[in-house]
């Protein structure tokens, strides 16, 4: 009796290290986001002009990348890109900042959450001048 339970035993556990192997391979074919650059020096603009950067992103995954969420850590700031890059595809991502109200050394963020398991949120830079 004591055989058997080994032997069960033995083939439950290698039945669960197979699919535990299984599902570690599946979830590296996900979507996978990569950014060129990250931040971006708009330079020296005059007070209530819009500043604008533009950032490309890649799925480099072999599912869709979809953008579950933005957010934006300055007031004024705005940005424009497909909610959905297709497996292979790049975009991209125009953020613009009106910059009334804000004078001198300025920086300020754009977060974009991910269905991307490795990279769930990227965060995108503008910083730049503001003169009066």
């Amino acid at each position: 009796m004591l055989l058997r339970n080994v032997r069960f035993f033995a083939r439950t556990s290698v039945l669960s290290i197979f699919c535990l192997l299984a599902l570690t391979v599946t979830a590296s074919s996900d979507a996978l986001v990569e950014v060129a650059s990250n931040s971006v020096n708009f330079g020296q603009v005059k007070q209530g002009e819009t500043a604008s950067a533009k950032f490309q992103l890649t799925n480099a995954g072999t599912e869709s990348l979809t953008i579950q969420f933005m957010e934006f850590s300055m007031p004024g700031m705005r940005a424009n890109v497909k909610a959905k890059i297709n497996a292979g595809s790049s975009t991209e991502v125009l953020v613009t900042w009106n910059t009334s109200g804000l004078s001198g050394e300025v920086r300020g963020e754009t977060i974009l959450t991910f269905n991307d398991p490795q990279s769930p949120e990227i965060i995108l830079t503008l910083k730049g001048t503001v003169v009066p």
